[in-house]
């Protein structure tokens, strides 16, 4: 009888759940490049499952699924050519000199090579370099976004703490694994143009906390890089995921973070003109020291050769006013919900409410906004920019609410309707 491991019979091994998305994402791995079992994998209960030196591939998918492990399987996993330094460094040399947004954050850092550097010269557990191999392998453009957050979180975190490296290599770990929980869920969410079902929508937000588990079992990981990890789509005025913390308890490392990642994210699709709008329209969501270098960065960047052109401003002028009047609409029922009720409603509108104030959108007529913009033309890229933003917003609201209108208050069943339209 095989001998029962020591650790066996733990309920939890503390790690990110093997879910069959990412156990096909490393059987598929393993027919591109050799990979094995670094240890003999075990099932909850005790049973060994596949012996120590075993080829990981398609053969054994049912194995790997059929079963709750004892330990994560990306600790059982001994990848033959994981993502090294020298790889490292040469995709962080390639973007510095090809992606817009980091040659901009260089063109104002007072130490540019220093912080290319940075990423590169971490330390990385073989499990946690195995794991950035299958990213890269199954994930490219994954792989490629997490290296320019790396790069770009590094070279904010040395402009706002010149002398803090530990800081600065916080980032740079928490760049390169903000995204890893996508391994986890399911490939359709980024496959498919489709709205998010309630379900994807889900998976998509528990990607923080994944990371965040992967990383935490690391201690050169954790806690600095794996709460910035966590914490990356946080804002500051609660309206982020997974957990709507906000303000102070936000720690430094996870803000500078949800400036990089954002920017990153928008960068490719944007011209440098309406992504500067885009990102003074979230002043009050992110920290304003690492938006001030990014903004400032911003004047430095070329557009990309592959951002669409627009022409024209293209505002939904319907949908905006839909959308104001819904903000206002919904304020004004606030009095006669229960506080459950009120507490959803606050979270999301009452930021919203600031952002239209501070662009001037509820105090004067829409018309006069429309014909303003023929005389500035920054006006008409920022109005565009808020247009879409406040659309995206009353979407994560109305995800919020319940999907029927018997399980919702009487005072809010009618306006639930308006904003599911105006969400679109």
């Amino acid at each position: 009888m095989p001998q029962r491991p020591e650790h066996a019979g733990t309920e939890e091994h503390g790690g990110p759940p093997d879910t069959a998305h990412f156990v096909t994402h490393v059987t598929e791995a393993g027919e591109v490049r050799d990979m094995r079992t670094s240890e003999a994998i075990y099932n909850a209960h005790g049973q060994k499952l596949i012996e120590a030196g075993q080829p990981l591939d398609r053969r054994l998918f049912e194995r790997l699924t059929t079963h709750k492990l004892l330990r994560p399987l990306d600790a059982s996993i001994d990848v033959a050519e994981p993502v090294d330094r020298a790889a490292l460094r040469a995709t962080c040399e390639r973007i510095a000199e090809e992606d817009p947004l980091t040659r901009a954050l260089m063109a104002v850092a007072s130490r540019p090579r220093e912080a290319v550097a940075v990423p590169s010269s971490l330390a990385l557990d073989p499990a946690l370099a195995g794991k950035l191999f299958i990213l890269q392998e199954r994930m490219p453009e994954a792989f490629e976004h997490a290296i320019q957050v790396s790069l770009g979180a590094t070279l904010l975190g040395m402009e706002l703490r010149p002398p803090d490296t530990a800081f600065a290599r916080d980032l740079a770990t928490a760049g390169l694994f903000h995204d890893i929980g996508y391994l986890h869920i399911d490939p359709a969410i980024f496959e498919s143009r489709a709205p998010l079902t309630p379900e994807q929508e889900r998976q998509l937000r528990s990607h923080p906390v994944i990371a965040w588990l992967t990383l935490k079992r690391f201690p050169a990981c954790h806690p600095g890089a794996s709460h910035a990890v966590l914490q990356h789509h946080e804002r500051l005025d609660g309206s982020g995921y997974p957990r709507g913390h906000a303000g102070e308890t936000l720690e430094p490392a996870g803000r500078c973070l949800a400036v990089m990642e954002l920017a990153s994210a928008l960068c490719g699709r944007q011209d440098p003109a309406a992504l500067s709008a885009i990102l003074k329209g979230h002043a009050g969501q992110l920290d304003g020291d690492a938006l001030r270098v990014l903004l400032q960065a911003m004047d430095h960047c070329p557009v990309a050769e592959s951002a669409p052109q627009e022409t024209g401003f293209p505002v939904d002028w319907e949908a905006l006013r839909a959308g104001i009047e819904c903000v206002e609409q919904g304020l004004e029922r606030m009095e006669q919900l229960d506080p459950a009720s009120q507490a959803i409603l606050r979270r999301h509108l009452e930021p919203l409410t600031r952002l239209l104030d501070r662009a001037g959108l509820r105090g004067l007529p829409l018309d006069l906004i429309r014909e303003s913009i023929a005389e500035d033309a920054s006006l008409g890229v920022e109005t565009a920019a808020l247009q879409n933003d406040v659309r995206y917003r009353l979407r994560l609201l109305a995800r919020e609410l319940p999907d029927t209108d018997e399980e919702l208050p009487e005072a809010l069943r009618d306006w639930t309707r308006r904003l599911r339209e105006a969400a679109g």
